[in-house]
């Protein structure tokens, strides 16, 4: 027994149960056949009712079936839930059963796309023929053959008093195999028939995805519905034969007419409201990315293809870029790329533009920079550049203004003079969780304003006399850097040029390879700059000006004779073996300094222990009058006669005035307390 949870309107339901004796459950038939009622959400009326008839009578035993017609003049509506409650009566016992389902309307295998391109750039008036669409690249409509068929329609509404003269069509038909071609028809309201447009069809030229086409037919006043205000005009789309994947792709359809009784230049009309073979709306849409996007395999691809699909894809990024319009994406495959003049941007004229690279693809530059950007909003991810020596990483804007670039997880490792950089007239660039290692010059260079570091890594190479992060130009103003470790940076960790002001260093770290913090501008912040150990040692000037930098060196002179600050802490904190430099620097003033004994660890142990020390040798004190055990006295011992160093205790003598200490052997001083007595102290002792 069973029932659909969904159907769509215009196809039937089937719904079955079976029938037991209520008293044995074994599969009986029902007395008569059993009832059902159908009810739309929470109505109180049924929409539809009748009766079950038995299935397979022969071969079954109290299985019930029924039919129902889902259909919108049997009263289905788009998402509403409906309800089949079944009723059966056995050996005069009834019993029941319900069913519940949700009906929705039937949606062709579309997406729709608003775009803000759609709409008529190009074309010419002349019936049955095509020009190259420049701009309007960006796919509106995507309709995808289930297999099926594909068949579908567009309705436009024209403008009060006017009559259909043209269609433009743009797009391309995608074949996934055989030999099918799209028919394009307009519908006649004379003659109640679809009219062919002369040679309307999508052929081979449609499959040059890389550029879409402006086809152009010229239509009749029969192809504008003139019943109806505003007069309706519909195109129909019908592939010759049916395929899994075949795909019709469409930029715009756009219907340019002319006033009845005279002519006018022709207009664009409003948006195609789309519905399918059954005359079903299909107005229903799934969001898509609006660009085009690219993919690029340097092992299995070819610039001869379209690189529109993964199994037609580019072999070059630089094809790719060449044929990406402005907020198209680019996608590479893992592999290295040995190309020249990449440029995300192309010389400036196209804007976000994505490259996204898969985890392993690396851009040599073939001997120049990996790559450069030159068009605002363009994004870089996932790309590995390895310039050769002397060469970039990765350059914004090294001709011309860019503006709010960004690149994420970036990396360049190699011999080459500088990892990332942006120009000075660049603005906003912004670079996250990316790495320049290895490089000779600079591993960040920020020229133009408003620049954003974050959560970056430059790791020169070692030895080398380089700069971390280098704000280099006066045009570098209110730029931050956050998150950022400099290593191995000889010259500077961190550097600004006179003019650059106003810029923020906040939770950034350096090394003790580096060199110094310098910072020539004027109102910077910095914050948590530190190296390994000491904050600000390496600082040579602050705020513009080196005064400020001497008096933080003159409380660091304070340290002096400390070679490690934080050996020196734990030494003194922790029991366990100590740092042998750090020893020798806290014994230089006298005596000897044990951090198994006198550390802040080894006392509080020795307190928790109960200050029986921690000697290795047991030692048994007796505390008495002279005659009589002495209970309940306090004792403590101490290296020193003065009481100031206390190495046991304080312990209380038992009923037999003795108390037991763990010591070393050595030289101590007794000392012991109770009320009423007197005694002196201190006493001393040798323990052997």
């Amino acid at each position: 027994m069973g029932c659909p949870t969904e159907v769509v309107i215009g196809d039937d339901l089937v719904f079955g149960i079976t029938t037991h004796d209520p008293d044995t459950g074994e599969l009986t038939d029902a007395d008569a056949a059993p009832i059902w009622r159908l009810y739309e959400n929470e109505t109180g009326v049924p929409i539809l009712t009748g009766t079950m008839a038995k299935l397979d009578d022969a071969g079954t035993t109290g299985f019930y079936t029924e039919l129902i017609e889902c259909t919108a003049g049997n009263g289905f509506n788009d998402r509403m839930t409906y309800s089949v409650y079944i009723t059966a009566m056995v050996d005069g016992d009834t019993g029941g059963i319900c069913y519940a389902f949700k009906a929705k309307a039937e949606v062709a295998d579309l997406v729709y796309v608003p775009d803000a391109s759609s709409v008529i750039t190009t074309g010419v008036e002349n019936a049955n023929t095509w020009t190259a669409c420049s701009t309007n690249n960006g796919i509106r409509w995507q309709i995808i053959d289930d297999g099926s068929g594909l068949d579908v329609t567009c309705e436009i509404n024209m403008g009060a008093g006017r009559s259909a003269s043209m269609v433009f069509i743009n797009g391309y038909f995608d074949r996934a195999g055989g030999s099918a071609v799209v028919e394009v028809y307009a519908w006649n309201y004379s003659s109640a028939d679809w009219d062919k447009l002369s040679a309307g069809t999508f052929n081979t030229e449609m499959r040059n995805r890389a550029n879409d086409k402006n086809y152009v037919f010229s239509l009749n006043a029969n192809h504008t519905d003139a019943v109806t205000t505003p007069g309706e005009v519909k195109i129909r789309f019908l592939a010759t034969e049916a395929r899994v994947n075949n795909e019709l792709l469409l930029d715009y359809v756009p219907v340019t007419g002319i006033a009845v009784g005279g002519t006018t230049p022709p207009a664009v009309i409003a948006d195609a409201v789309w519905s399918d073979s059954r005359g079903h709306d299909v107005s229903l849409h799934i969001p898509k990315y609006i660009g085009h996007t690219y993919y690029v395999n340097g092992t299995l691809g070819s610039d001869a293809n379209t690189g529109l699909l993964v199994r037609e894809a580019l072999q070059t990024i630089g094809a790719a870029l060449a044929v990406c319009s402005s907020g198209d994406r680019i996608v590479v495959f893992a592999g290295t790329y040995a190309e020249a003049g990449l440029d995300l941007g192309t010389g400036a004229t196209k804007t976000g533009v994505e490259l996204i690279g898969e985890v392993g693809v690396i851009l040599t530059g073939g001997g120049g920079t990996c790559l450069e950007v030159s068009g605002d909003s363009c994004f870089a991810n996932g790309i590995w550049g390895t310039p050769a020596a002397g060469q970039m990483g990765f350059d914004v804007g090294p001709s011309n203004a860019t503006h709010r670039v960004r690149f994420f997880s970036c990396i360049s490792y190699s011999s080459g003079s500088i990892g990332f950089r942006s120009g000075a007239t660049s603005g906003q660039a912004t670079f996250n969780e990316c790495c320049a290692k290895g490089y000779s010059a600079t591993g960040f260079e920020l020229q133009g304003p408003a620049g954003r570091l974050s959560h970056c890594r430059a790791v020169a190479a070692t030895g080398s006399m380089a700069r971390g992060v280098y704000l280099s130009n006066a045009a570098a103003n209110r730029c931050l850097v956050s998150d950022v470790v400099s290593d191995n940076n000889g010259l500077a960790a961190y550097e600004t040029v006179v003019g650059a002001d106003e810029n923020v260093f906040y939770g950034c770290a350096t090394s003790k390879t580096c060199g110094a913090i310098v910072d020539n501008g004027t109102n910077n912040a910095w914050r948590c700059m530190c190296d390994e150990d000491v904050p600000g040692t390496n600082i040579t000037q602050i705020g513009g000006s080196t005064a400020n930098a001497t008096a933080l060196l003159t409380l660091i002179a304070k340290f002096s004779g400390i070679t490690s600050v934080t050996a020196w802490l734990r030494a003194m904190l922790r029991k366990d073996t100590a740092d042998a430099t750090a020893l020798t620097e806290i014994n230089l003033g006298g005596g000897t300094y044990e951090e198994s004994k006198h550390s802040q660890e080894a006392i509080g142990d020795s307190v928790i222990a109960g200050g029986g020390g921690e000697g290795a040798i047991s030692w048994e004190v007796l505390v008495d009058d002279g005659t009589n055990p002495i209970d309940g006295v306090e004792v403590w011992i101490t290296t020193d006669e003065a009481g100031e160093h206390v190495v046991a205790g304080t312990r209380t003598t038992n009923a037999m005035g003795i108390v037991t200490f763990m010591l070393d052997a050595g030289d101590y001083f007794l000392w012991k307390q109770i009320a009423g007595v007197e005694f002196t102290n201190p006493e001393a002792m040798t323990v052997s």
